[in-house]
């Protein structure tokens, strides 16, 4: 948890909204006290309400959608982009609207957004005990388009806070959003809005209260026996590492690493005692040019859909069989682990995590009740350590475990993956520090990551990559014209004059851009529709001709897949489709599947280009794989979809529409940056085992490259790469035959 001088000092520094628009400082004083969603940081958990003074808006009215019995709660939803849903509305031109926060509060703040109401808007704001005697806080006047800041004066306080906002005459007001920042009390007497999420004693792993504290090796957690961990019970996790550690990898605590490189161990700390305790847990003598990182895991709910799921659902699920039942509804998993520095606050952590007493003191005291266990991973990085054994220790309070390390004469390859993952960078509600834009950038550029579909705009994410990433690449779509989606529709037999000059206009506006954030060309790529298949194919090679004609320096991405709803084309119609304008493309990242057929490798995947890769939909069901077959191809590199793409708060699975977090999230968003997951380590030692593999070919080691890789191959499931265990392969044990020998 930051200190209070941090928090000050950040506070000054400029920030970014979520709009784009860039704000000098400070940010705002205090706490949100209005509980909009997609705000991470400080907040009391107000409970707030609110309701309107006559007139009632009502073009559009505050309801939920096109339900007008449901009240929308639309000024304090987290949302300001969209369609009629998002604003309410007011033809008179003026909104008196009353919010009740059920508590004491001193009101600091008011940011107000108003993007759809044409000219200025005023206004005043009122504070009050009883919300029936009113004192003026503050008035406002200003133009639509930042979040209009308000200031309020004197002693604004009270229960109660009335803004009363009004358009220019004859104006229709329209309101998106209101945010309210300040110090509120709360106690027995006024607890936090917060709904604990159910926990029943999952952690809850072992009968014995005459022992003491332990740690216990426990594997991978992003795997269980080939199957995912993610699908499995907390309790068989962290139980079957206390009990019978036997059945998993990692079960001794020795590791041997390259120089130049990070891997992961997690371990289970549980309490035999017969009290709570809170445990101090630390690293130990990792010696100099090792570097070292704790991490606690916390639990988060694991929700399915409930609904019969489409084919193509089950398909990005990995889900085989029946469908998950409702009695699924409250398994929790270990998805985020948070370091120290990284670690929210206490009520943060109260609402969206089940074990918040493991975590919000964590390192110092990590609270344990009797029986249990909380999971703790440890990060070992090397850099420039010298080669020879060490002697690390793992201590949770009077318990300790020695973690054998040993550095192999053995470096990395400095030559790094090319990778690609969809939907780059988290975000936060209703903006972003600049600590939490570095530190979301540093997230993706440790994963690995190389290619961004974003552009580097002065202050904002990109930037910070292109200029801390060397040879890091851009990527936007081609156009935003019509026929861009006509032609993924598969709509395009030719181009229309109407679309080439579409296109070139879109061309000149990217190139225009690119010089203005001072990005060269050479690094910036325009993608073509999404996916080409059979129907769409076609359009998009006529796309691609027409952009090389006028545009050759530009380079061109596509996503070949050919999925035809329960497999996959074959190579002769993929070819009959691509052959004729594949070779225009200069970052080729088909589907994984589509890789393996050798026809499609030698005709189209495999020939020379500037970069040549796959991807995989989603990371989890690929996992390390994807780095070895990558080698075994001939590829530069790898795509995933997706780093960071929930379909609702991506703390609550309850809100979303389809989908996991193992899917959709391998990062979880906090204010100044973000807690990694275990499928985040997994494809970050996904981008080192490439790597590894790149070194054996670097220092002329072939026959034991081509063995590793032959083995692996060996190793392919019957069933198919599709499955969840597409590969029956010990990656570690095989890392170490890289550095030793077999």
């Amino acid at each position: 948890m930051p200190s209070a001088i941090a928090i000050l000092l950040a506070a000054a520094l400029p920030f970014t909204w979520v709009t784009g628009e860039r704000d000098a400082g400070p940010e705002p004083k205090g706490r949100l006290l209005t509980d909009n969603p997609g705000w991470h940081g400080r907040a009391v958990y107000t409970g707030v309400e609110y309701s309107f003074e006559p007139p009632v808006p009502d073009n559009p009215g505050d309801w939920f959608g096109e339900d007008r019995t449901v009240n929308g709660r639309r000024l304090l939803d987290g949302k300001i982009d969209g369609d009629w849903h998002v604003p309410v509305g007011s033809t008179e031109g003026d909104i008196k609207v009353v919010f009740d926060f059920k508590r004491g509060c001193v009101f600091n703040e008011v940011d107000l957004f108003s993007s759809r109401t044409e000219g200025a808007i005023s206004g005043e704001v009122f504070a009050s005990v009883d919300g029936k005697s009113w004192r003026k806080a503050g008035e406002f006047e200003g133009a639509k388009t930042r979040p209009l800041r308000i200031a309020l004066r004197g002693k604004a306080e009270g229960r109660y806070l009335k803004l009363a906002a009004k358009a220019q005459a004859g104006q229709h007001l329209r309101l998106d959003e209101v945010l309210v920042w300040g110090e509120a009390k709360k106690g027995e007497k006024t607890p936090e809005a917060i709904k604990p999420i159910p926990y029943h004693g999952e952690l809850q792993v072992s009968e014995k209260r005459d022992g003491g504290v332990k740690i216990v090796p426990i594997g991978d957690i992003a795997y269980e026996d080939g199957t995912g961990f993610l699908d499995s019970s907390i309790r068989r996790f962290v139980d079957s590492s206390v009990e019978n550690s036997s059945i998993r990898r990692f079960v001794d605590s020795s590791i041997l690493m390259a120089v130049s490189e990070t891997e992961s161990r997690y371990f289970a700390v549980v309490n035999e005692t017969a009290k709570r305790v809170a445990v101090p847990v630390k690293i130990e003598g990792a010696g100099d040019g090792v570097e070292s990182e704790l991490l606690v895991g916390g639990l988060v709910r694991i929700e399915h859909p409930t609904r019969k799921l489409t084919a193509r659902e089950r398909f990005d699920m990995t889900i085989v069989g029946e469908d998950p039942k409702a009695g699924d509804l409250d398994r929790l998993g270990f998805f985020p682990f948070f370091s120290e520095r990284m670690i929210p606050e206490a009520n943060f952590l109260a609402k969206r995590i089940a074990n918040p007493w493991q975590v919000k003191r964590f390192p110092k005291a990590m609270g344990l009740n009797p029986g249990e266990a909380a999971v703790v991973m440890v990060k070992l990085t090397t850099k420039n350590a010298k080669p020879g054994k060490r002697a690390a220790r793992l201590v949770a309070g009077n318990a300790a475990l020695t973690i054998d390390l040993t550095v192999a004469d053995f470096r990395l390859s400095e030559q790094r993956p090319w990778v690609y993952a969809w939907n780059p960078f988290t975000r936060q509600f209703p903006y972003e520090s600049a600590a939490r834009l570095k530190n979301d950038a540093e997230a993706m550029i440790k994963l690995g990551v190389t290619h961004y579909f974003t552009w580097p705009d002065p202050g904002t994410k990109g930037e910070y990559v292109m200029k801390h990433l060397e040879n890091s690449t851009f990527a936007d779509w081609m156009t935003h014209a019509p026929v861009f989606n006509r032609a993924y529709a598969g709509k395009v037999d030719e181009l229309t004059d109407e679309d080439k000059e579409a296109i070139r206009e879109s061309y000149e506006q990217n190139i225009a851009r690119a010089k203005r954030d001072g990005l060269p060309l050479e690094r910036l790529f325009l993608e073509l529709p999404d996916e080409p298949g059979v129907r769409s194919s076609h359009g998009v090679g006529e796309m691609a001709k027409y952009a090389k004609v006028i545009h050759p320096e530009i380079g061109l991405f596509s996503d070949p897949s050919f999925w035809m709803g329960e497999n996959f084309a074959n190579h002769d119609l993929i070819y009959s489709r691509l052959g004729d304008w594949f070779d225009l493309v200069d970052i080729s990242v088909p589907y994984r599947t589509l890789v393996e057929d050798a026809d499609n490798r030698a005709k189209l995947f495999a020939k020379p280009r500037r970069v040549k890769a796959q991807y995989a939909h989603p990371p989890r069901r690929a996992g390390r794989s994807i780095a070895w077959n990558s080698i075994r191809y001939g590829l530069d590199g790898f795509a995933f979809w997706t780093y960071f793409a929930p379909s609702g708060d991506p703390w609550d699975m309850r809100t979303w529409d389809i989908y996991e977090y193992d899917r959709c999230e391998m990062v979880f968003p906090l204010e100044n940056g973000v807690a990694i997951t275990p499928l985040y380590e997994t494809m970050r030692e996904a981008v080192e085992d490439y790597r590894l593999l790149k070194a054996l070919e670097e220092r002329g080691e072939t026959a034991k490259l081509k063995r590793l890789i032959d083995d692996f191959a060996a190793s392919r499931n019957p069933d198919g790469i599709e499955g969840n265990v597409p590969y029956r392969f010990d990656f570690d044990a095989a890392r170490v035959k890289a550095m030793t020998g077999f």
